[in-house]
């Protein structure tokens, strides 16, 4: 008589296998499951935070800033403001390890947009490297934030307008959960601000005037037109107004700030087809719907959605891609799992992307 084979029950297994009760190959970082539906697995986690930070040698890393040379900086630059890409950045980066860690950590994300085989390296391990890049950049960029002088002024903007870039690069791929990245975007956003406040002359006159200046905008209220808007998206971010509950007022008035402020940002890009005033959204929204968001209140989320419609907008731009879909399909499962009141509402998001 043949004996039965023992069954032994793996636990090791992603989280988002065990959610749909399917058997998880746990193939690190990402499982098979996971890496064919293109979702975030959980073992990545597990995974990158078992690894040292991994940096690339120094060799690859010269051919890096060539790279951004030649490659990434037209595909940022306003075209006026080329030379400051191409030459300043790398000229700067080179006396401030802060600043050259941020540019190859965008500039790794870049060649993993690219997925461009003869760099020899797969997408996920480009990300991982610029994770490693801006890793070691923040040990030493917050320090620095806390005291801007003359000195450090412009290697510190300088790096605050490369994470912005970074932070919304890392929507789109499955090593984090972009809710995370939005609040970091959130942070470095402030955190120019909060350089312009400390050193504005400096700034202005310095090495990269030119983005100083392009960043100072437009008075985003010249943008509330008087006529009623009819496109699909602006109807949709209207609508939202209807679910605020008058009874909660600090909310619903944080609610409201955050829903004026999308569709403030939505007509800037209609107007002059400049993203800064949709990417720079999280930044412009106060405290209260912070708050709302990161305790996962599901008009809170909603609203975001909103963000990641409009994002999608961007979707050309490499550094974007389909980080506004990731976006939107992270909440939308948010929403689902704590409210199942706003099904109308996430029809409506998912139609605007496609989905």
């Amino acid at each position: 008589m043949t004996t039965r084979k023992s069954h032994s029950k793996s636990r090791r297994g992603c989280a988002q296998c065990k959610q749909r009760h399917v058997k998880c190959d746990e193939v690190r970082p990402i499982c098979g499951y996971c890496q064919k539906r293109e979702i975030r697995c959980s073992l990545q986690d597990q995974f990158y935070d078992d690894q040292p930070i991994e940096l690339l040698p120094r060799a690859q890393e010269l051919c890096l800033i060539h790279f951004h040379t030649i490659h990434t900086a037209p595909t940022i630059c306003r075209g006026h403001d080329l030379r400051t890409w191409q030459v300043i950045f790398p000229e700067q980066a080179f006396a401030c390890d802060f600043l050259l860690h941020g540019l190859m950590a965008l500039t790794c994300l870049h060649q993993a947009a690219l997925e461009a085989k003869s760099s020899g390296y797969a997408p996920w391990q480009w990300q991982k490297y610029a994770l490693g890049y801006q890793t070691r950049a923040l040990e030493t960029f917050r320090p620095a934030l806390t005291k801007i002088t003359s000195d450090n002024c412009h290697a510190a903007f300088g790096f605050s307008v490369l994470t912005k870039l970074t932070a919304l690069s890392l929507l789109g791929n499955t090593l984090r959960d972009p809710c995370e990245s939005i609040l970091e975007m959130r942070e470095y956003v402030h955190g120019i601000g909060l350089i312009y406040r400390q050193a504005e002359e400096e700034l202005k006159s310095g090495p990269f005037g030119e983005i100083f200046a392009d960043l100072l905008g437009e008075d985003l209220s010249v943008f509330w037109a008087t006529k009623q808007d009819a496109d699909a998206i602006s109807l949709s971010i209207r609508a939202l107004y209807e679910l605020l509950d008058p009874e909660d007022v600090l909310l619903s008035e944080a609610y409201k700030d955050a829903t004026h402020k999308l569709m403030l940002a939505w007509r800037r890009y209609q107007r002059s087809n400049t993203p800064d005033g949709i990417t720079s959204w999280p930044a412009f929204v106060n405290n209260d719907y912070i708050k709302a968001f990161q305790a996962k209140k599901p008009i809170a989320l909603l609203i975001c959605t909103y963000y990641g419609v409009l994002l999608h907008q961007l979707r050309s731009k490499w550094w974007l891609r389909d980080g506004g879909l990731c976006l939107v399909n992270s909440l939308v499962a948010g929403i689902s799992q704590t409210s199942s009141a706003l099904s109308v509402q996430i029809d409506a998001v998912k139609l605007l992307v496609g989905l």
